[in-house]
């Protein structure tokens, strides 16, 4: 994604290439953070800056215009995702889809009685089809929390649809 903005370079950075002051701020800026609009920051890639700033009285840093291009994560509602599963629970499964990690319920993994074996890291169903550990999955989004000024974002996901599930479940049908 390709982001404009303002972009403050503090004085201990003042002494350092342009380039690399701004990068290091955008960093400090957007890196590892969730914006309604654009979604999870993960890195910045590069940025433009132009050459003139501005420098504001009595604030003790210079200001300048910048546009950058941002690897960015937005889960959306009703997605299909893939991912591993990297923790087992008594409730279910923690699925890692991208950079953030999703709650796959048990009543959302399959049709049929579960059990599940938090010592053993797996989740076992009647019909013997099995979650562990390592698992790749394909799941739809349901439910995404952005976070409101505290707490993490959330996501809940399914696998109770065809062509969802344990990859080695899908290839078999």
């Amino acid at each position: 994604m390709t982001i404009t903005d303002d972009v403050k370079i503090q004085p201990n950075l003042l002494g350092k290439p342009l380039k690399h002051a701004v990068i290091t701020s955008l960093k400090q800026k957007y890196e590892s953070r969730m914006d309604d609009k654009i979604g999870l920051v993960i890195m910045i890639l590069n940025a433009k800056v132009e050459s003139m700033g501005r420098i504001i009285s009595g604030v003790g840093s210079t200001n300048y215009k910048v546009q950058f291009d941002a690897l960015t994560f937005y889960p959306k509602l009703l997605e299909i995702v893939c991912g591993i599963v990297v923790e087992i629970t008594d409730f279910g499964a923690i699925v890692r889809i991208g950079p953030l990690d999703a709650l796959l319920h048990l009543s959302q993994i399959l049709d049929e009685t579960l059990k599940s074996d938090v010592r053993a890291g797996i989740i076992i169903a009647n019909s013997g089809k099995s979650l562990k550990l390592g698992t790749s999955i394909r799941a739809k989004i349901t439910a995404v929390s952005l976070p409101q000024k505290t707490g993490g974002i959330k996501i809940a996901v399914t696998c109770r649809q065809p062509f969802l599930g344990a990859d080695d479940w899908i290839s078999k049908k």
